[in-house]
């Protein structure tokens, strides 16, 4: 068979190349270069183009700082500019007919991350599984997210990479079935920050028609928008940051895109503090998102045709606070002081079950565990359980294989999840764990994904029976060594004090 392939797209002919059983067609552009004028504006139409274009490199990242976790996953090589930077990669199993789509957005809290880069490699879930893979960039930090409405009528409404990633569900609508994709028959997917922008992708009128499930991975599903107020104190400080007032607004469209990336660096930097994980520049409330969080949005008898398959890690937040001095430091009042925002008059109830649980833990460890459960476990679990009592199925697993001192943080289950070990050689997380070995772990967990975009059911003959998640047994499948169902997954529901129970809240 040829090793190149041309497929017709709505804007012109692109060729790909065969790899790892699967076709690939990288760096498609799925609208036109977010540069210049279309800076802080939402996704234009590509032009098009003439002739065959060339499919066989992603392209660039979209302009960023380098992540904060860097320390844990390694450090992905690859360009970054803003020419180029709206494209999308596919990889498409080597068959006839129409194979289910999984669209999957990457993480990154809104500020970092690439769809190019080989952690994210698609081709093994294609060809094994027998999907369509799909993974768009979208635009990040100040330049996917400034609100600036209250600035400039011209410089749009926030929320630019939100519009990138509902471009980039459109695009594949209309062009996946040239690729050998089902346009009726599409998953949205994510990781982290992608997760609630997977669900929302589901649920917003202009996009809901199009999603038939929802893979959502380590996701803060029930953190709300900014609202607009709030945003446009935090893009006053912004502009503050870069010496730019009302006269010359007009300089954001011409400064080189790494002067805007440094000033959100150091917005972050001047807001930081302990226990609080957000970036102060994302989503904002207004027309273009639903009105509600996504577990708001996903219940309550709304979407009750959807799919959704959703988990956590074990330890997620041990990525973040394990190694920060702020934290290994902190003492108890330190830590209480860092969790009242967030937990409000429950804290030091809520502090002593956790230490009582664990008692030999640090308070920054104690930090880390709460969190963990408050942003990340408790909203899939209610998710989970608003589903079910609706008399809708969701399947919940959790992921617990460790091999270093962060545990199963946050992004360890992403290397398994592509079935892509060999791509993650420096990743400290996986300490110096044999990633060939590992296969034995990333092969039911990509079977389960496979299955799931196939049928709407993780279930397939690599795991024991998955049931839906029901609140009378919450069954709950683990991915360790082996990988188990657990009835009543009790230890995030014991360390959880009854004011955080997943049907209270």
């Amino acid at each position: 068979m040829a090793d190149t392939h041309t497929v017709e797209t709505t804007t012109g002919r692109v060729q790909g190349g065969r790899g790892k059983g699967a076709i690939a067609f990288r760096g498609v552009p799925y609208a036109a270069d977010p540069a210049g004028p279309l800076r802080f504006a939402p996704p234009s139409p590509h032009p098009g183009w003439t002739g065959v274009r060339s499919a066989l490199e992603p392209g660039p990242g979209v302009p960023q700082a380098p992540s904060r976790l860097a320390s844990i996953m390694g450090t992905p090589q690859g360009r970054f500019a803003e020419q180029g930077c709206l494209a999308l990669n596919v990889w498409t199993p080597d068959t006839t007919g129409r194979a289910p789509v999984l669209l999957w957005l990457h993480g990154g809290a809104g500020v970092t991350g690439a769809s190019g880069w080989s952690w994210y490699d698609g081709g093994r879930l294609a060809a094994e599984q027998g999907i369509v893979v799909v993974t768009p960039n979208y635009r990040l930090g100040p330049l996917g997210y400034l609100y600036l409405a209250e600035v400039a009528d011209d410089l749009g409404a926030g929320n630019f990479g939100w519009l990138d990633q509902v471009a980039a569900l459109e695009w594949v609508v209309a062009n996946i079935e040239a690729f050998g994709g089902d346009p009726r028959s599409i998953t949205v997917g994510g990781h982290s920050a992608g997760a609630p922008a997977a669900a929302l992708l589901a649920v917003a009128p202009r996009t809901r028609r199009h999603v038939r499930r929802i893979f959502l991975q380590s996701g803060a599903l029930d953190m709300p928008a900014q609202p607009i107020d709030q945003a446009a104190e935090v893009a006053a400080d912004y502009l503050a940051i870069l010496g730019i007032g009302k006269h010359d607004i007009a300089r954001l469209r011409e400064l080189d895109a790494g002067e805007l990336v440094a000033a959100s660096g150091r917005l972050t930097a001047s807001r930081a503090r302990l226990g609080n994980v957000a970036m102060p520049i994302g989503l904002v409330a207004g027309e273009t998102l639903p009105a509600g969080d996504p577990v708001t949005e996903l219940t309550g008898g709304t979407c009750p045709e959807l799919d959704i398959m959703l988990g956590t890690t074990a330890n997620e937040m041990a990525a973040f606070f394990h190694r920060d001095p702020r934290a290994v430091t902190a003492d108890k009042a330190q830590i209480l002081a860092a969790l009242s925002p967030l937990l409000g008059d429950a804290t030091e109830e809520l502090y002593a079950g956790y230490a009582q649980e664990s008692p030999a833990a640090t308070p920054g460890r104690l930090l880390s565990d709460l969190l963990a459960d408050r942003l990340l476990r408790m909203p899939a679990l209610r998710l989970a359980e608003r589903r079910a009592r609706d008399g809708h199925a969701a399947h919940l697993y959790q992921f617990d294989w460790s091999a270093s001192d962060f545990g199963a943080c946050h992004c360890i289950d992403l290397p398994f999840a592509f079935g892509n070990l060999h791509s993650w050689p420096d990743a400290a997380m996986l300490g110096t764990a044999d990633r060939a070995s590992l296969d034995h772990i990333a092969r039911p967990l990509t079977s389960a994904i496979g299955a799931f975009v196939r049928t709407g059911r993780p279930q397939n003959p690599a795991l024991p029976n998955w049931p839906a998640y029901e609140p009378a047994d919450r069954a709950t499948m683990r991915f360790d060594n082996f990988s188990e169902v657990v009835a009543d997954l009790a230890a995030p529901q014991r360390r959880l004090h009854q004011k955080l129970r997943p049907d209270q809240n």
